[in-house]
């Protein structure tokens, strides 16, 4: 439920922006003035399930800086790519991510241990009960 809230704000703030063109590598040449192919980036907010897609790559903390680069410098195609266009709501979208989904899923992982941790003391107390 919380990645499908941020999955749909994603999709809000950065559909349809995470293209580039392979030929040229100076920002700020779109789609239409782009001389080879037009690339989409292949973690990107176009869909539901990529948008699900990229909320895990980023919660692995694995292509982190290089979606993040991507969000900050990202703007409709007809532009492409230009730098620093979208950085403030990167960072807020980024960073309460981060932060609420780190919080979140710390403190469900808690939860667990701490359930895991009651059940194996109340058998070890009484070993007679049983939990089937």
């Amino acid at each position: 439920m919380f990645w499908l809230i941020f999955g749909i704000f994603g999709m809000t703030l950065f559909s349809h922006k995470f293209g580039y063109c392979d030929k040229i590598t100076k920002m700020g040449v779109g789609k239409h003035h782009c001389e080879g192919e037009w690339k989409i980036y292949p973690f990107n907010f176009d869909t539901i399930f990529n948008s699900m897609v990229t909320l895990f790559v980023i919660s692995t903390f694995d292509w982190l800086c290089a979606i993040w680069y991507m969000a900050i410098n990202s703007n409709y195609e007809e532009f492409g790519p230009t730098r620093f266009k979208n950085e403030w709501p990167a960072y807020v979208f980024f960073v309460s991510f981060l932060l609420i989904g780190s919080i979140f899923f710390l403190g469900f992982l808690a939860g667990i241990i701490f359930v895991n941790f009651t059940q194996k003391k109340s058998q070890l107390i009484n070993p007679h009960l049983t939990l089937e």
